[in-house]
């Protein structure tokens, strides 16, 4: 089911993409910020709500996992971080790139 929503959801945003793409209103800055902060949502969110609070799966199994999770949750901490950091220098208008 999960798998599912992720393609319809990813064919969805590429319509979106299409559409800004031909009406000329497209900030490749701000998209691209923007994937990185939808990669590093999910992938501390993965981290967190997956591996550790309903354990579901993990990045390995029978050995010690937070030497994995850490690296896991701190390497979607700094895609948030540089999606962040682009979406802030696109906050005016008039610094479309």
């Amino acid at each position: 089911m999960l798998n599912s929503f992720a393609w319809f959801a990813a064919i969805g945003s590429l319509f979106l993409f299409a559409d800004l793409r031909r009406r000329g209103a497209l900030w490749k800055k701000k998209w691209i910020g923007s994937v990185f902060l939808g990669l590093g949502t999910f992938q501390v969110f993965d981290g967190i709500v997956a591996h550790e609070i309903l354990r579901i799966h993990q990045v390995r199994y029978n050995v010690n996992t937070l030497p994995y999770d850490l690296a896991w949750n701190l390497a979607g901490g700094f895609l948030l971080l540089i999606g962040i950091v682009l979406l802030l220098q696109t906050r005016n208008p008039s610094s479309k790139s």
